[in-house]
């Protein structure tokens, strides 16, 4: 939608750990749009502290939009988890008294010293509390074998969930997407732009490059290993090539992880840093050299 990966991507649950937010300009409609990509709102099997935190994250940010988009794949059944989203979803209100805030803010005419107009009684906010417009998105609808299936599931779905409208895409095609974009810049509300129109994510470099060789090491790995690993740019040096080089350290809990990470001979930590390198080429159309280094981390927090 923004015309660049601005995170993450990988077919793993979680692969976001914080909101990223993708901007997409439209010069033509005189519209800007900025989505919000929230850590997954479907709580996985494994329930730990992180799991849940970063479901609160995603709740959380939809008291900053102006509407939610499901996204959901066509070819997936719904199982209780997500059933749960829908039906939270559902149940979800917006406080008007924040939203007042945020509106405010959006505006550019807050002053943050003063929060006394925007109080409300409780009678107030339970009058005025509505439920945040939401659109269902099914995208992989390019790997739909049964349209029967299809209908099967939209209907279960709204059957827990109304949407305002729903849309079947496919992001590897592109089938959809024009649809869902002037959806949106039609249902977009008259306020001005947030930033920059050559602007595309708020996201700085360093973390974009720190994304970059995260989903790598997800593509790699199962299981734990990718949450648990830490991952910090240190070094980012242009040379007079045009060539990038940036230098990332990458902490473990254990040696026996570290093993894991490197392989024999560093073996699978080359292909990793390959696969990043390609990443960051391809994102930056310049050549891009990492060196990564591993280390066991001293004092970890078993519970993350």
């Amino acid at each position: 939608m923004v015309g660049k990966n601005v995170s993450a991507v990988s077919n793993k649950v979680n692969t976001t750990d914080e909101k990223v937010e993708g901007i997409m300009t439209d010069f033509d409609n005189k519209t800007q749009i900025i989505f919000t990509d929230t850590p997954g709102a479907v709580r996985p099997f494994s329930r730990s502290p992180r799991s849940n935190l970063l479901i609160s994250k995603a709740w959380d940010a939809l008291s900053e939009t102006d509407m939610a988009i499901f996204v959901l794949d066509s070819v997936k059944r719904l199982n209780e988890e997500i059933k749960g989203s829908l039906i939270r979803l559902k149940n979800t209100k917006v406080d008007p008294s924040d939203q007042k805030i945020i509106q405010s803010i959006k505006q550019q005419d807050f002053d943050g010293d003063d929060f006394s107009k925007f109080e409300m009684s409780q009678e107030e906010k339970n009058l005025y509390s509505y439920q945040i417009p939401s659109i269902l998105v099914l995208n992989k609808i390019d790997l739909v074998s049964s349209k029967k299936r299809l209908k099967e599931l939209q209907n279960e779905v709204e059957d827990l969930c109304q949407f305002d409208k729903i849309f079947h895409v496919s992001c590897q095609t592109g089938f959809g997407l024009p649809a869902l974009r002037n959806f949106l810049i039609e249902r977009a509300p008259l306020r001005p732009w947030r930033t920059n129109p050559s602007v595309v994510t708020f996201q700085s470099e360093v973390m974009r490059a720190e994304d970059f060789l995260k989903q790598a090491i997800m593509e790699k790995f199962f299981d734990e290993i990718p949450y648990q690993v830490g991952i910090k740019v240190t070094g980012w040096v242009p040379k007079l090539t045009g060539e990038l080089r940036i230098d990332f350290q990458v902490d473990c809990k254990h040696e026996v992880q570290m093993a894991m990470l490197l392989g024999k001979r560093g073996r699978i930590m080359g292909d990793m840093r390959s696969r990043c390198e390609q990443l960051l080429t391809d994102y930056y159309q310049r050549p891009v050299k990492c060196m990564v280094s591993v280390t066991v981390r001293r004092n970890s927090l078993q519970s993350q």
